[in-house]
């Protein structure tokens, strides 16, 4: 019987103690952030510094991901010109047209006459008298092939190209894929650049609030020895320091996303406007919900990760002295 008294004696201190702990998590947070507001200067100079080192490389990858919206935009409108060879007959030239027409690889299959060709050229070269005085038109005639959706990327592209070159009445299958290459390069390079820096920024971070928080653990050093000398735990201790950090990395998420929607907002009339001289309805891509929420939880594991490294080397060195 008294076996069962001291277990349940022991369940009910654990699930009072577990309860008294719950509630002093949000009191401890509260109170962490009644002091960084407490010092409003220097809580705001240190949220600038930390939402710039956040906002650069999430900036930067907004950035990409405009550029390969563009890209994509460019594919959509990547085309094979296929000109014929001279002794084709028209009748070889039509019966080529419609095997291209029957085929699923492509959405759109112009057929251009030689002399369509030559008027064509004529209006655009500016050489129209002169261009009269040839015995022959020099132009061939032409298909143009707009590739569908699934058959857009530069491999299939030029797998498309290489297999119509191989026809006997093709004399040449053109494929412009050179900026397509430099542009993926520079897509590739761009996203190594952005992975780098924002590992570099991350640790300058993980510094300055691991900085940050060590001036407030020398600041409250002697209330610390005290609370030591009368049994509080590392634990107990570290506590509203972790929260301090955790606060520091959560706002400085939100001044990130504030300076990467003022910058989006700042510049989103200008590109319009070079996007409408071009003919282009393009608008810039923003922050989703989704990516919003990761760049506030971004700051916050940040914020954690670099109080957690200071306060756990420091408050261990902090011992009262009896």
């Amino acid at each position: 019987m008294a076996k069962r008294s001291s277990a349940k004696t022991f369940k009910s201190n654990w699930r009072s103690r577990f309860r008294s702990y719950l509630r002093s998590h949000p009191e401890v947070a509260r109170d962490s952030l009644k002091e960084l507001i407490g010092t409003p200067f220097a809580t705001f100079m240190t949220l600038v510094v930390l939402g710039i080192a956040i906002s650069l490389p999430a900036g930067l990858q907004i950035f990409l991901k405009n550029i390969e919206h563009i890209s994509q935009q460019w594919q959509g409108n990547a085309q094979i010109s296929v000109f014929f060879k001279g002794d084709v007959s028209e009748q070889q030239q039509l019966s080529l047209l419609h095997d291209f027409q029957a085929r699923v690889e492509f959405d759109d299959v112009a057929f251009i006459t030689a002399e369509q060709a030559l008027e064509e050229f004529k209006e655009l070269s500016g050489f129209g008298e002169a261009l009269d005085y040839l015995d022959q038109n020099p132009l061939p005639a032409a298909v143009i092939l707009k590739p569908g959706q699934a058959y857009r990327s530069p491999e299939k592209l030029e797998a498309l190209a290489q297999e119509i070159n191989a026809m006997n009445a093709v004399d040449l299958a053109q494929l412009d894929m050179q900026w397509v290459r430099r542009l993926q390069s520079m897509m590739i390079l761009g996203g190594r650049a952005v992975a780098a820096l924002s590992l570099f920024l991350s640790l300058a971070v993980l510094m300055i609030v691991g900085n940050t928080i060590r001036l407030t653990i020398e600041n409250h050093r002697e209330e610390i020895e005290i609370i030591k000398l009368v049994g509080a735990t590392d634990g107990f201790v570290r506590r509203p320091f972790i929260y301090s950090g955790v606060w520091l990395g959560l706002l400085s998420g939100g001044v990130a996303w504030v300076l990467i929607r003022f910058t989006l907002g700042w510049l989103d009339g200008p590109v319009r406007q070079l996007a409408g001289l071009y003919g282009s309805q393009f608008e810039l891509i923003g922050l989703s919900f989704s990516e919003s929420m990761q760049l506030l939880l971004l700051g916050l594991l940040l914020g954690l990760a670099g109080s957690w490294l200071a306060v756990g080397r420091h408050i261990r060195d902090i011992e009262p002295q009896i």
